[in-house]
């Protein structure tokens, strides 16, 4: 097999261990470079040994490697100084080894990782020493990822400094803040620039999510221990494989700023769920994750107070803040792709589409979204922030404003769950507040922005997950009690010939109950049509889309639900080891980590590059199925 890399051998002569070990020829020390751009020699001397690297021995002993041994163990390192070479700065990581040697003699494979303090290059260099006569027979250098880093990376942002940590090759700043703590006269404020601050802010770890009560699919991903603190919530993770050095960077690489999902009511992008260094390393791309506020404080709809899409808002900062800083860690600003999932995917294509934030989004990355789901009519919305004001006591109020925001967060929290409970009805994932159409950033539905040119030029990957609603309706004693005439009627009210649709899905499942029917169908009409809309449209209109639907489902399935909503989450980001008790996921077995591997590669390419990394997956054509893209 050929060697990857710039291989080096000794000589065009084959070699010889005939030579005695302490008349070594001059020639077991030179190599002659192969290859059109390294036809000289180069002679190599033996610096000091270093200790960090370890030298494992071929399979067959001579009696030329015990000759060898009895040299001591100077003669092996210094053997190992040889492969290191003269490059200033160069130090080893990792020391492993392997075959034996061609000509029949035993040989000791070096392979080691480098990296250079001076040419912000890693290298992984596997070398091949004869114990006969420490003859290095060939070199093999690969170029691994542009690095400058240390253990605690130093950034500047347009507010301050930010110190971050490595994390296996990748520098992470968690926490960092794009806008100023959301409190007091802040609450129920647009977002404002944070102030700045003097040396380096620590951003080792992630800020607090926006108050929020228990996600309601915690019976799918499993729980989370409360997190959050209004002050300091409003904050960015970024995590980068490549920051600049010096100042300057070779090539900035392409971002992804990703969305968590969550109803507009519940997430934060700070949880390890979406840690991004797995993502980032995996297509040599800068990752970005946000907080945006939710709820009540982030969708309590008072235009006439200036409270108008408050989480819109933080998101389009969010983007203003990346496309401001980003290239100090290594980020191209013109290169951005948008994305998110659920409520994420919703906002993401929204800013995706918006006259003021669309310029700066190059490609867009949907998952699940809930494009079935029409912006909150704002009659609607006035008077579920009515109803609030009711809960908490404050209608009629003289200064509702100051009223709200004298409010403690937990009780904002506790009255959106009355509220909530007040309004839900079986079979809609509304939730009582979210993105208002009209109001800031939705100025008008997203079959009016495709259809006026909005995302045009810009390349998309969307997709959903086999059986999305049965993250909804499993654990619901009212859909799964309802007889076929129920669920029917259900359908029959949400959308024009209802009824049909679900008399064809229930031909096409003979033995399913009414309940799983009913996922089927609201499936489709929520999650499925959409997203392939929005791809037909881009492929018909000649721009690159790609398609996917999550079939995995975990052994066994317990729980009952499929290929569910979030199920694609863990492989997204290749976070598996973070959902220890996720329904949804199961246990992750060395195929769970293929596919991570898989679809989190696969979809760092496609932010990278515009294209999928998988070769298996082909662009969509308009209304073919068959260029949906399945992972299982």
């Amino acid at each position: 097999m050929k060697p990857a890399g710039n291989t080096f051998n000794r000589s065009k002569d084959s070699h010889d261990c005939t030579s005695a070990v302490a008349g070594r020829s001059r020639n077991s020390r030179e190599l002659r470079a192969s290859g059109p751009s390294r036809n000289s020699k180069l002679l190599i001397s033996l610096p000091p040994p270093r200790m960090s690297t370890q030298i494992v021995s071929g399979r067959r002993a001579r009696p030329a490697a015990i000759a060898l041994m009895r040299l001591g163990r100077q003669r092996i390192r210094r053997a190992v100084g040889m492969i290191r070479g003269k490059r200033a700065g160069l130090r080893t990581a990792v020391g492993r080894s392997v075959p034996s040697c061609s000509s029949g003699t035993a040989r000791r494979t070096i392979v080691r990782s480098e990296r250079s303090r001076t040419s912000a290059i890693r290298r992984s260099v596997s070398s091949s020493v004869c114990v006969d006569c420490l003859t290095i027979t060939s070199i093999r250098t690969k170029k691994v990822r542009r690095m400058t880093m240390t253990n605690h990376p130093i950034v500047g942002t347009e507010s301050g400094s930010v110190q971050g940590v490595a994390e296996d090759g990748v520098a992470a700043f968690r926490g960092i803040p794009y806008a100023a703590s959301p409190v007091g006269d802040l609450r129920f404020a647009a977002p404002q620039r944070h102030p700045k601050w003097s040396g380096p802010r620590d951003a080792s770890r992630p800020g607090p999510a926006v108050p929020q009560a228990a996600s309601r699919l915690e019976a799918v991903m499993g729980p989370r221990a409360r997190d959050w603190d209004e002050d300091g919530s409003l904050t960015v993770n970024v995590w980068t494989p490549g920051l600049p050095d010096g100042g300057s960077a070779a090539r900035a690489l392409p971002v992804l700023v990703w969305f968590h999902g969550g109803g507009f009511s519940s997430g934060s992008g700070g949880w390890d769920w979406y840690d991004g260094r797995n993502l980032a390393a995996s297509g040599e791309v800068v990752v970005v994750t946000a907080n945006y506020r939710i709820g009540p404080l982030g969708y309590l709809h008072l235009p006439e107070l200036g409270v108008d899409n408050l989480g819109v808002q933080d998101q389009g900062a969010v983007l203003s803040w990346v496309q401001r800083n980003i290239a100090g860690f290594g980020g191209d600003p013109h290169a951005i792709t948008v994305g998110g999932q659920s409520a994420g995917a919703f906002s993401a294509l929204y800013l995706a589409v918006s006259p003021v934030m669309g310029p700066l989004v190059k490609r867009v990355v949907t998952q699940s979204g809930p494009f079935g789901l029409v912006p909150q009519d704002p009659a609607e919305a006035a008077e579920h922030a009515r109803r609030f004001a009711e809960i908490l006591g404050l209608s009629g109020s003289l200064d509702l404003l100051a009223g709200l925001r004298a409010v403690p967060a937990e009780r904002l929290v506790a009255a959106y769950g009355q509220l909530a409970g007040e309004l839900s009805r079986p079979g809609s994932v509304a939730p009582p507040m979210f993105p208002v159409l009209g109001g800031a950033g939705i100025p008008v539905r997203w079959e009016e922005a495709l259809a006026a040119g909005r995302l045009n030029g810009k390349q998309l990957l969307t997709g959903t997950t086999r059986n999305e609603m049965s993250s909804f309706f499993t654990f619901d004693p009212r859909i799964q009690a309802m007889d076929a005439g129920q669920a029917r009627a259900l359908v029959a009210g949400q959308i024009d010939h209802g009824a049909d649709r679900y008399d064809r899905a229930a031909a096409a499942l003979p033995n399913a109950k009414p309940a799983d029917v009913l996922t089927e169908v609201e499936t489709g009409i929520v999650f499925r049509d959409g997203n392939l809309a929005v791809a037909d449209h881009q492929a018909a209109a000649g721009y690159a889309a790609y398609v996917y639907e999550f079939d995995y489902v975990p052994a066994g399935d317990p729980a009952h639900i499929g290929a569910a909503h979030c199920a694609e989450l863990p492989f997204f980001f290749n976070t598996v080891d973070a959902y220890p008790d996720a329904p949804m996921l199961g246990t992750p077995t060395a195929e769970v980590r293929r596919l991570a591997e898989e679809f989190s590669g696969a979809a760092a390419g496609f932010v990278a590059t515009g294209r999928p990394r998988d070769e298996a997956w082909q662009a969509y054509q308009s209304a073919d199925s068959a260029t949906i893209r399945h992972f299982a």
